[in-house]
């Protein structure tokens, strides 16, 4: 797309060029005025129309001097045209200020590694005799006039006027229609690995390509890549505006001439180098095709490595079969250890911190662990670098979060080991073909959501249940520097990024689901239906009833009974984390009121709050994950966590350890995993029961410990004990649960926080209740905190994970542990 409107290639005729002088655009009459006046120099017609155009576009310099070519009544209103003009504001910039501009642009580029030093001093002595004019819209004219070497202008050369166009409005206009510059929200404009602009002279297009691609949410933002021919040019455009902000963006890179960008290709072939090129008609020695043709020639390299190391992973993986493996692991010690390879992605949120910890804690486990990640934040990975990393590598193991071997397609070899720990319910895992195609050397650990298993595909052996794990190295109780301490000292904190309300989280779903349909008509009726479920998760179980509105709601929009799939999608990624947003705002409502009467510091730590209509005010900014964090946790009086999924949430984890108190909110679907556990316990002790009809069975309190402690739990919450001292339970409900093992610790929030009792509450006042008492008997609170830690030391850090890991994998292949 032309940055500037081009010169009509047709002839025009004297009336039509005045005409188009009269038409209120005169950066395109200006272009054929030129043309004109140099064949017919004398036209005052066509000159006094240049003049105004000039004018109007606040060019005050250009327009006198037009003006001072004509005799005075030459044309009628010459006069009134001139003394309008010389009205005008001052349009030249000092040619001190140009240079100036250029130096300091200059000079941020020379810090980055650009080589513009001896070049900038050239530049200034070409451009003595050179003036800038600014224009209105933002541009700027260029009037270059040779020099004579005894520093007389030429009498010959009175300098022609570049960039005479709307530059600026033509990036304007380019960037509207091609990068989303209309939509409002940055995260909905097109999204793009790499920009490749074609110079920087004038550099219009380059400043409002990096406003409009801004850092997205998620840390990352778009690579953009200047080429310029030619140096001096380049400087020609640093002279024209401050353009520092964008200069020392990390994510900009300057190329200098035809071929420099060879070796920043051949730099990163291990990323996406894809994107598109963007014409600038200003410069004077073009780049696109020789540019388009640079990335072409890079991704056909990218192409041939990845097929050169494909077939060296090929010949080195083919044949390890499990007895191959189980020799490896046998094998596997002191200067051979095993390789366990950790990929990642630099744009989540706690995926990439507990990647990192995982490395660390197989490190001390004594294996070679990698962890790969982007190395920037403009960088995404191409299928090169998981190849190179196979071939270098060469891993005996990968634990990939959240993803199975099956997501990541044909990126690694199928004879590898391969652990996926899903920490988070994500689509692409619900899907049969991804269950399928889980072969002999898959495994599967963390949350295992039996819909997995029941409804797609997924085997049950080599499976390890396990929530998500804290790092014990990271996180301890130490004293922190004080300064910090002071930083993030309060009675009240929440740390999450979710700060999106409920209503803006059900609007972005909404849209994301598609055009209007089914779907969409079924989340406007279940948005209501989700909110009032989660404010009556303390009496209720929200998870049965969140899937019973679900299917509810799609049945009723589709006019029958919904797909299952259609139903677990819903479930899994609309009812189940609105759910948990609405009852997590609902928390903090009560906290902000609790704390603003009793004169309370409440702290809001993560992504967006300061936004926030209600909450924004007690918004702290994101915490870096590491000390900070530590000390963040640690200087609260109490940590607040809500859910209506788990409790067992590496916030609460990570408090713990950290010698802060987790307080939780707590739901119907928590104390249902305390009285199943109970039940299941009873039924499975051999206990005679009390007495039994057909249907139900009822267990004496006082024959059974777990009872026991369920029944002070609930007296404790203020529940009141079972009548009778008698437990009912349905005799399908126990077979149901003796079907399955006994739950493990670490899955059991009565175990996980100690005493729910005093960890928990169900609503503002329970929770200031708590606080109070955290404040008002410190040696109780660290006391809690400490038994907390302990019973996360035990089985829910990383080091326990990798440990059950190994042996898990160990196990399957036949190796001795």
């Amino acid at each position: 797309m032309p940055a500037t409107a081009a010169p009509p290639t047709r002839r025009m005729n004297r009336d039509e060029i005045v005409r188009l002088g009269e038409a209120g655009r005169p950066w395109e009459f200006l272009a054929v005025a030129a043309q004109a006046l140099r064949v017919a120099p004398d036209d005052a017609g066509v000159r006094v129309l240049a003049a105004a155009n000039f004018a109007r576009l606040g060019l005050r310099t250009a327009a006198l001097e037009h003006l001072s070519l004509l005799e005075a009544g030459a044309v009628a209103a010459v006069d009134q045209l001139r003394a309008a003009t010389e009205s005008l504001p001052g349009d030249e910039i000092p040619g001190a200020t140009a240079v100036q501009t250029c130096r300091a642009n200059a000079s941020v580029l020379i810090e980055r590694g650009v080589d513009l030093s001896g070049g900038l001093e050239r530049w200034i002595g070409a451009n003595t005799g050179t003036r800038w004019f600014r224009a209105s819209g933002g541009n700027v004219v260029r009037v270059r006039r040779r020099v004579a070497a005894q520093g007389r202008s030429q009498a010959t050369d009175s300098g022609t006027p570049e960039l005479l166009g709307d530059h600026a409005g033509a990036a304007q206009g380019f960037v509207a229609q091609h990068f989303g510059a209309g939509q409002p929200d940055p995260e909905q404009r097109p999204r793009f690995n790499n920009v490749y602009l074609e110079g920087a002279d004038p550099p219009w297009m380059l400043r409002r390509i990096a406003e409009v691609l801004p850092r997205r949410k998620d840390g990352s933002w778009t690579r953009l890549v200047l080429v310029q021919a030619d140096a001096m040019e380049l400087l020609d455009g640093l002279a024209l505006a401050d353009l520092r902000g964008v200069l020392r963006q990390e994510r900009l890179s300057v190329a200098v001439g035809a071929r420099a960008l060879e070796g920043w290709f051949r730099e990163r072939l291990d990323s996406q180098i894809t994107g598109p090129v963007v014409p600038l008609n200003a410069v004077r020695a073009r780049l696109t095709p020789a540019l388009e043709a640079s990335v072409r020639v890079a991704e056909d390299a990218q192409l041939r490595e990845y097929e050169r190391l494909t077939r060296d992973v090929r010949a080195k993986y083919t044949g390890r079969d499990r007895a191959w493996w189980s020799r490896r692991y046998a094998a596997a010690r002191g200067a051979d250890p095993l390789r366990v390879l950790v990929p990642t992605c630099r744009y989540s949120t706690f995926v990439q911190h507990a990647s990192r910890d995982l490395v660390a804690a197989l490190s001390r486990a004594g294996c070679r662990a990698d962890l790969l990640i982007e190395p920037d934040d403009t960088s995404h990975f191409s299928s090169l670098a998981y190849a190179r990393k196979f071939a270098e590598f060469e891993p005996d193991l990968v634990v990939l979060i959240n993803y199975t071997r099956a997501n990541l397609g044909s990126l690694c070899p199928p004879e590898v080991p391969w652990v996926c720990w899903i920490q988070d319910a994500m689509p692409h895992q619900f899907n049969p073909e991804v269950g399928r195609a889980q072969g002999a050397m898959d495994f599967l650990a963390g949350h295992l959501h039996p819909e997995l298993f029941e409804r797609h595909g997924f085997p049950r052996e080599r499976t390890l249940a396990m929530p998500v794990a804290a790092s014990e190295e990271k996180f301890h109780d130490g004293p922190v520097e004080p300064a910090l301490a002071r930083a993030y000292e309060c009675e009240v904190a929440l740390l999450t990024h979710h700060s999106e309300t409920p209503e803006a989280m059900h609007a972005r779903l909404s849209r994301e689901a598609g055009p209007a349909g089914l779907i969409r008509r079924a989340l406007g009726a279940l948005y209501p239906r989700v909110t009032a479920i989660a404010a009556d998760a303390g009496a209720a179980s929200a998870q049965g009833a969140l899937l019973a509105a679900t299917r509810a709601a799609l049945g009723e929009a589709g006019g029958g009974d919904p797909a299952p799939d259609a139903v677990a999608q819903v479930y899994r990624h609309y009812a189940c984390p609105l759910a948990d947003r609405a009852l997590r705002h609902e928390m903090l409502g009560w906290a902000a009121e609790v704390c603003e009467r009793r004169g309370w510091r409440l702290h809001l730590y993560g992504r967006g709050w300061e936004s926030h209509p209600r909450f924004g005010r007690y918004a702290r900014g994101e915490v870096e994950h590491g000390e900070p964090l530590r000390a963040a946790y640690r200087g609260a009086r109490a940590h607040l966590h809500a859910s209506v999924m788990t409790l067992s949430h590496q916030r609460v984890m990570e408090c713990a350890l950290s010698g802060g108190l987790p307080l939780c909110r707590l739901t119907a679907d928590a104390m249902s995993i305390v009285r199943s556990c109970a039940q299941r316990s009873a039924a499975a002790s051999g206990i005679t029961p009390r007495r039994e009809d057909a249907d139900r069975v009822w267990y004496a309190v006082a024959d059974n410990a777990e009872l026991m402690g369920l029944t002070g739990l609930l007296q404790r919450l203020g529940m009141g004990p079972p009548p009778g001292g008698e437990y009912e339970s349905g005799k399908r409900r126990v077979a149901s649960l003796l079907s399955r093992p006994a739950l493990e610790p670490e899955h059991r929030p009565d175990w996980l926080l100690v005493d729910l009792a005093e960890t928990t509450f169900g609503d503002a006042a329970g929770l200031e209740r708590q606080v109070e008492h955290a404040m008002d008997a410190p040696a109780w609170r660290n006391g809690m905190s400490a038994a907390i830690a302990g019973r996360v030391r035990e089985r829910l850090t990383h080091t326990a994970f990798v440990a059950r890991v190994l042996d898990l994998v160990r196990g399957s292949l036949g190796a001795p542990p």
